[in-house]
């Protein structure tokens, strides 16, 4: 099971209430609700810096693609 930490957030009770009602729908706890949609911002967020990199032209080089490729295919060949 992967380490966890607590967090407390203060939400306005009408977001609390709808909260409320997902997990109940989910037969699930909030915090399991809580804790998918905090995944799913970070993976958004994510997504949005990759689209601005990509967007400022900030790609690997076809040597650095290359190199991990062959760091790859060696691996295979060793098991490793």
């Amino acid at each position: 099971m992967a380490k966890t930490f607590e967090v407390t957030v203060e939400l306005p009770t009408s977001l609390r209430d709808r909260l409320d009602e997902i997990a109940h729908t989910l037969h699930r706890p909030a915090s399991w609700v809580v804790a998918r949609a905090i995944e799913n911002f970070v993976e958004i967020e994510d997504i949005k810096l990759a689209l601005a990199e990509a967007d400022a032209g900030n790609f690997a080089s076809e040597a650095e693609v290359e190199a991990v490729f062959a760091k790859w295919r060696a691996r295979g060949r060793d098991g490793n």
